[in-house]
């Protein structure tokens, strides 16, 4: 599953920024989870390339996140906060998947890695979280003028109250998308489908039309058809991406291959 993030060109800073802080942390991860490989000199070699390797590269991205962000905000940047939002949308459900099926990674805890998927990309997810915090506490210290400390107030009238402070609101910060996503693999929680002749309900199945904030798209009770999701995401995903090559694969491959069929509901 690396490869679905590997095989995805780079075509603006923000990519390049958001791949550091992202995709990089995913193998911060495998670096850290892997020190108690049973093969000794694998196992001795990780901690440097996670503390001299990985460490420079999730440092400069999530410093160049938060200037592009901050620069955005203040109109002093080519780029607006809606464009590194639908690079966040394009990167993270790939960084998610490089993890593994949620599902697996039984066999291989405490002799390959120390933690199954699921375990790992939890952690993962509230580190990114938090990187998608700081960024949002950039925007708030360079737009009111504040300090740290108050800007992480100013942040919580904002999204718990969901006021405007300082003529910020919720558009014009950044968020993490719904772990479902734009997601390939199928998640045991999509519970209610299942892969046409799969005996387990969800698992397996590929681009269920899920928001970015983790709404299931509804037509009439059904589920929107797979055109309708392509126009959904060609409305939060960028436009350079939408030209890619990986586009393309994922189209032909996932999204639009009939060998996927029709999502069934679970009996």
């Amino acid at each position: 599953m690396i490869s679905f993030a590997f095989n995805i060109e780079f075509k603006s800073l923000m990519d390049s920024a958001t791949f550091m802080s992202f995709i990089d942390r995913v193998g911060k991860f495998q670096l850290e989870m892997q020190h108690h490989f049973l093969y000794g000199p694998m196992a001795i070699s990780m901690p440097w390339m996670r503390f001299l390797e990985e460490s420079y590269h999730l440092a400069a991205g999530e410093t160049l996140m938060k200037a592009i962000a901050v620069a955005a905000t203040l109109d002093g940047g080519n780029f607006g906060i809606e464009d590194l939002q639908q690079t966040l949308n394009m990167w993270y459900p790939r960084g998610l998947e490089m993890f593994g099926s949620e599902l697996g990674g039984d066999l291989v805890r405490g002799v390959f890695k120390t933690l199954k998927n699921a375990e790992a990309q939890a952690i993962y997810i509230e580190e990114v979280q938090g990187k998608v915090k700081d960024a949002n506490l950039a925007i708030i210290q360079a737009k009111a003028h504040s300090n740290r400390e108050e800007a992480q107030a100013v942040l919580r009238r904002i999204q718990e109250l969901h006021e405007t402070v300082q003529g910020l609101s919720q558009e014009d910060l950044l968020f993490l998308p719904d772990r479902r996503f734009f997601r390939i693999r199928g998640l045991a929680e999509y519970g209610d489908f299942r892969t046409p002749g799969s005996d387990a309900a969800g698992v397996g199945f590929v681009y269920l039309p899920y928001d970015v904030h983790g709404n299931l798209l509804k037509d009439n009770g059904n589920l929107v058809d797979r055109d309708d999701y392509a126009e959904y995401l060609k409305t939060v995903l960028p436009n350079r991406y939408l030209t890619s090559r990986h586009w393309t694969f994922v189209k032909d491959e996932f999204l639009f291959n009939p060998k996927w069929g029709i999502p069934e509901r679970a009996q």
